[in-house]
Order: C-alpha cells, then sequence, then structure tokens
C-alpha cells in the first residue's frame, strides 16, 4: 500500500519536482519498492528529470539482478565522490544542521532513528555526535564497509526457488530465520525454503555520497556531528 503511494507521487507531474526525487529515494529504501522503481523505470514514460536520481538509487542496491536490469535503461550515474576535495577539507567546510536534518530525513531516515526520527535498522544515531569525530562520521558515510557495527552485519539468504534477500538476522533457530530488511519489517523464512545463507562483509548501507552534493555532505556531517547529550 505504501509503496503504491509513493509511487503514485513519482509519477504524477504536477508535483514539485523535488518531492518526486525525494519519493524515488524512499521507493529505493525497501526491497519491494527497488522492484516497483525498478518497474517504473522500464516504461517509456518515466520522467527523464528523475533518471539520474533513480540511477543513484538502483546502481546502489545489493541485488545484482536489479543491478544489471537498470543498466539496460539507466546510465551509472557519474561518481561524485571522487570530485569531493579531501576529508580534511571537507572538515574546514562551513556545514548548516537544520539543512542537514532535512538531508538525513531525505536519504538516512528509512534506516536509521534520531530520537523519533526514522526507523531502527541501522544503528541509533541520537548521541552519534559523542561516539565520532567529523573525521569518522565523514568516513562512515562515504565509506561505510570500513566499519561494520557488531550486530549488523548483513546475511545473503538465498531460497530454493531461486530469489534472494539481504539483512540483518534478528533470530534464528533450527525451522526459521528471521531476516530484518532495509525499510521493512521482519521477514520470516523457514529452513525448509532456504537453499543456503551466507555472511557478507559489505555493510548494508550504501555509498551515499554518490548521491549528495559536496554542500548536502556537508550538511550532514555537521548536523550528525551536533548530535549530543
Amino acid at each position: 500500500m505504501i509503496v503504491a503511494l509513493i509511487s503514485d507521487v513519482v509519477q504524477d507531474t504536477s508535483q514539485p519536482i523535488n518531492s518526486r526525487k525525494t519519493a524515488v529515494q524512499v521507493l529505493g529504501s525497501s526491497w519491494p519498492g527497488e522492484e516497483k522503481l525498478l518497474t517504473l523505470v522500464k516504461e517509456p514514460t518515466f520522467d527523464n528529470a528523475l533518471k539520474p536520481t533513480a540511477a543513484s538509487v538502483l546502481f546502489n542496491v545489493y541485488r545484482s539482478r536489479i543491478q544489471r536490469e537498470a543498466a539496460l535503461y539507466l546510465s551509472k550515474p557519474s561518481a561524485k565522490e571522487s570530485n569531493l576535495p579531501t576529508i580534511k577539507q571537507l572538515i574546514a567546510s562551513t556545514g548548516n544542521a537544520t539543512k542537514g536534518q532535512l538531508i538525513f530525513k531525505a536519504y538516512c531516515a528509512s534506516c536509521h532513528k534520531i530520537k523519533q526520527d526514522g526507523v531502527k535498522f541501522g544503528p541509533e544515531l541520537s548521541l552519534i555526535g559523542d561516539k565520532l569525530s567529523k573525521e569518522g562520521l565523514y568516513r562512515a558515510v562515504l565509506y561505510p564497509d570500513e566499519g561494520v557495527s557488531y550486530g549488523y552485519e548483513s546475511t545473503l539468504v538465498t531460497l530454493a526457488d531461486g530469489s534472494e534477500s539481504m539483512g540483518i538476522v534478528a533470530s534464528e533457530t533450527a525451522n526459521e530465520i528471521v531476516l530484518n530488511v532495509p525499510g521493512g519489517s521482519p521477514v520470516k523464512y523457514p529452513r525448509t525454503k532456504i537453499q543456503h545463507t551466507s555472511k557478507s562483509e559489505q555493510s548494508l548501507m550504501p555509498a551515499l555520497a554518490g548521491s549528495m552534493t559536496e554542500q548536502e555532505l556537508v550538511d550532514l556531517v555537521e548536523y550528525l556531528s551536533s548530535l549530543k547529550k
């Protein structure tokens, strides 16, 4: 139901383009949303103005099948982070925490929670400014695979029908595995339907810097660094 509503916003040309771009990003925060976004991208009527945003989402997902299909319809986005200044230079930049909070809601709230905002899928960030320096925050956003927090390691579940699901193991018994998946509720997989499972060293967090401008990144880190007791 929610995916359908968000899809309507993406397709509604009477809506502001920034609202539609945000809706594209929100679709990319869950596996059903990714599938729906890919379906929309395949349509000849998909708005060209939304294609760069859709590309930044679909080329950062974890399922290689989605990326391969997206490549048939979208151009891979240029890696914005490759043009970024060094982290030392970024730290010296001036950020706006108020704008950074909006960036958090647009890019991060589907998986992280700050007080009452967001979804508690990844680590809680309410006091992240006490835990990480600005350098640490930049590294966490730019290079999410560098330090996956304990308890948030990803697991790939391959089912007997060939489909896959990746998430964080919430619980497992002799009869089933329960996965927390990005942007969604826990999903139960009976052992009888599982072909195999494998641990991944890859963070479930996409490299978001490829979707942000330099100033958006600076504003986001400014906001995150302000989150202290």
